[in-house]
């Protein structure tokens, strides 16, 4: 039992060690391929870039040429803006000055009424001196004993009289409230008018400044277009002026040996670059193979260990069958010791 738990216990150390030198193998193989995503990463991101740019250069030449194309139409927006500016300019002006004619037949209207109630009050204050004399008149005739046709004829002309002030006074009320009534609507109609075109004159004077805004804008495009237009131009003389001196470069009787010179260092640079990794990759390549190497002694060890442990367990299992028989055997022999020291005496006493 001693070996066995030996035996299992050095092949579960050469498992776990077999077990560790995977696991460093594999980490090793995750950290190059996680540094070569990066790297792929890193250059997907430049292309990215690149192409935002060559889209970006590609936008601002369609934007030049549609800016081009569309300066006639700007102007003659410009133009119609303009005009219809003027035309709002005057509508305003016509409706301020109906506004002001409403104005004006307003208090017209008003002082026509202010004068027929300050006749009507004449008439009246009139017709109370008239009554006022002839009661007084009456009072008079009354104290100097007047006939009973003369009082008839002062009271039927009071009366007529009362009777004419009151139906004055009726009319002159009916009156005023219907002149008070179709002022009040009239008020109301030439308010609602009124705000009805004070509220079309803003919306038009609001399209208006909107569309000064949007000429403003217009106007700003069509300056950074021409400033667009400025740096293309010195844009395209400075790239003539580049090629210009790439073409006297290229005439030059060192190109050459400058090239020669620019490549050689480049690939020294590349070499100096180059060296470290490749004794990176080497030790690598080299601590590989010594892993693999001592992985696989490790199996080697593994299997002769599981084999001896075979060969241990068939020997156990034939000194456990040979003990089994050797305590078997000691059984049956004191078994049958024990028979015969029992039988001993009974056949001494059979026998006498």
């Amino acid at each position: 039992m001693i070996g066995g738990n030996q035996v299992a216990g050095s092949a579960e150390f050469f498992a776990m060690l077999s077990q560790s030198c995977d696991r460093m193998y594999v980490s090793h193989s995750k950290e190059e391929t996680a540094a070569l995503r990066k790297k792929i990463t890193h250059l997907n991101k430049e292309i990215g870039r690149l192409k935002e740019c060559e889209a970006h250069v590609q936008r601002l030449s369609q934007e030049k040429n549609n800016a081009e194309s569309d300066e006639e139409q700007v102007e003659h927006e410009k133009l119609t803006i303009k005009g219809e500016v003027f035309t709002l300019t005057g509508e305003t002006a016509a409706l301020r000055g109906e506004l002001h004619k409403l104005q004006d037949d307003l208090s017209d209207s008003r002082t026509d009424h202010a004068e027929v109630l300050r006749r009507v009050t004449a008439s009246t204050t009139v017709k109370d001196a008239e009554i006022t004399r002839l009661r007084r008149d009456l009072e008079t005739e009354k104290s100097g004993n007047c006939t009973d046709s003369l009082h008839e004829e002062l009271h039927r002309t009071l009366g007529f009289l009362d009777n004419e002030k009151a139906n004055d006074f009726i009319h002159l009320h009916r009156e005023i409230r219907r002149l008070r009534a179709q002022l009040t609507s009239e008020k109301k109609a030439n308010r609602k008018s009124l705000e009805k075109d004070l509220a079309v004159l803003q919306n038009e004077l609001k399209f208006g400044a909107d569309r000064y805004r949007t000429n403003d804008l217009a106007q700003q495009v069509a300056q950074l277009q021409l400033d667009l237009g400025k740096e293309s131009v010195a844009n395209r003389a400075w790239r003539e002026q580049y090629h210009e001196h790439e073409l006297r470069a290229e005439r030059h009787p060192g190109r050459n040996q400058l090239e020669t010179q620019t490549r050689n260092d480049h690939t020294v640079a590349l070499s100096q670059q180059v060296d470290p990794l490749r004794t990176d990759l080497e030790d690598r390549t080299a601590a590989d193979r010594e892993l693999r190497t001592q992985q696989v002694e490790c199996e080697r060890t593994a299997q002769a260990t599981a084999s001896q442990y075979q060969s241990l367990q068939s020997e156990f299992d034939s000194l456990r069958a040979q003990f089994e028989n050797h305590v078997k055997t000691n059984k049956a022999t004191s078994l049958r010791q024990q028979i015969e020291k029992l039988q001993g005496p009974n056949e001494g006493d059979q026998r006498q």
